[in-house]
C-alpha cells in the first residue's frame, strides 16, 4: 500500500514537473509572419514522452492544456477557453496525441536505443504537424472565414519548420537518453531496482 502511494505521488510530481516545463517552453518563443511562433513546447513534450512513457507524458500535457483553458496565460498567446478557436490550438492537441504515441513506442520496445528514440520523436513530430495543419486549416476557413488553401498551411505551418524541428527531435532524444541513463546509474548506486514509472 505504501509503495503504491509513493508511486502515485511520484507520478503526480513528474506530471506536474513536465506540465510546468511545457508551460515555460511556451514563453520562449520567436514570432513568425505565419501566425505560428517557434517555441520550445515540442522538444519538452517530446522529452516527456521519451522519459515518462505514453500515459504519464500525455497526462502531463493534458494537465498543461486544462490549466491553460481555465484562464491561466500559459499558452504561447495567452489562455482561456476561447483559445480552442485559435488556429494554432491544433498543435497543442497534437502534443497530447503525439506524446502518447511516442511514449508508447518507447515502452513497447523497452530499449534505450537512441535510434528508436529518434524515430519515435519523428513520429511524434508528424502527429503534431498533422493536427496543427489540419486544425489551422479548418479554423481559418470555416470559423474565421479567412480562405486559405491547404497547401498554404502545409508549406508555412509545417514544411518551413521541419529542419529546426528535426534537429529538436535529435537533441531532445539525446538529452532524454542521458537523463534515463543517469536514472539507471542512480538506482544501481543505491542498490535499488529501476522499476518502470
Amino acid at each position: 500500500m505504501f509503495i503504491e502511494q509513493k508511486r502515485l505521488v511520484k507520478e503526480i510530481a513528474l506530471c506536474s514537473l513536465f506540465a510546468s516545463l511545457v508551460a515555460a517552453g511556451s514563453f520562449i518563443k520567436i514570432n513568425t509572419p505565419w501566425m505560428v511562433p517557434f517555441t520550445l513546447q515540442f522538444p519538452i513534450s517530446n522529452a516527456a514522452a521519451l522519459i515518462l512513457g505514453g500515459r504519464l507524458a500525455s497526462l502531463s500535457i493534458i494537465t498543461y492544456v486544462l490549466v491553460g483553458l481555465m484562464g491561466f496565460p500559459i499558452f504561447s498567446c495567452g489562455g482561456g477557453f476561447g483559445y480552442i478557436f485559435k488556429p494554432t490550438f491544433g498543435y497543442i492537441l497534437g502534443f497530447i496525441f503525439g506524446s502518447y504515441v511516442c511514449g508508447t513506442i518507447i515502452e513497447k520496445f523497452k530499449t534505450e536505443s537512441l535510434t528508436v528514440m529518434i524515430i519515435a520523436s519523428f513520429i511524434n513530430l508528424t502527429i503534431v504537424h498533422f493536427f496543427g495543419v489540419l486544425y489551422g486549416y479548418l479554423i481559418m476557413n470555416y470559423y474565421l472565414d479567412i480562405q486559405k488553401k491547404l497547401i498554404y498551411f502545409l508549406i508555412n505551418w509545417s514544411m518551413i519548420f521541419l529542419p529546426s524541428d528535426f534537429l529538436l527531435c535529435v537533441l531532445s532524444s539525446i538529452i532524454s537518453k542521458k537523463i534515463k541513463m543517469f536514472r539507471v546509474i542512480e538506482f544501481k548506486n543505491k542498490g535499488l531496482k529501476n522499476t518502470k514509472i
